[in-house]
């Protein structure tokens, strides 16, 4: 029996703005695939328009310090490992929030290729926003 669920979920990520938190960021394209699991919950994903939301996230100013940041641990895992490997070019960019979730959006179109279209169109649109920074001195 269906209770709405699904909707419940997407009515509350798309009635406010999405937290700035680094594990939500990332976990969200995973909590889409779940909800996508049949016609019905994908039909409403592309109805609440979550995802072009998320996409937003990229280029959205307030949500900056969240794209840059890293876990603690991974940072202190880099220090080690560049210490243990003075001469090494290890690059901990793989560990930022952007690159996750677009490795996070990437499982989600392997999964689901009838979002890809809606995935592509979003990136493009965002791609296209003026992006408004302010410099402080």
């Amino acid at each position: 029996m269906d209770k709405g669920i699904t909707c419940d979920i997407l009515i509350a990520l798309a009635s406010h703005p999405l937290p700035q938190n680094r594990d939500f960021l990332v976990q969200l394209p995973g909590l889409l695939n779940t909800l996508a699991l049949n016609s019905r919950g994908i039909e409403a994903i592309l109805r609440s328009r979550v995802l072009e939301q998320y996409l937003g996230t990229l280029v959205q100013i307030e949500y900056l310090p969240t794209m840059k940041s890293k876990r603690v641990r991974d940072f202190l895992s880099h220090m080690s490992c560049n210490m243990s490997n003075a001469g090494s070019s290890q690059n901990l960019s793989n560990s930022l929030t952007a690159s996750l979730m677009s490795g996070a959006v990437l499982e989600l179109l392997r999964s689901h290729h009838e979002l890809k279209p809606v995935i592509f169109k979003s990136l493009v649109s965002v791609r296209k926003l003026p992006i408004s920074c302010t410099f402080k001195h």
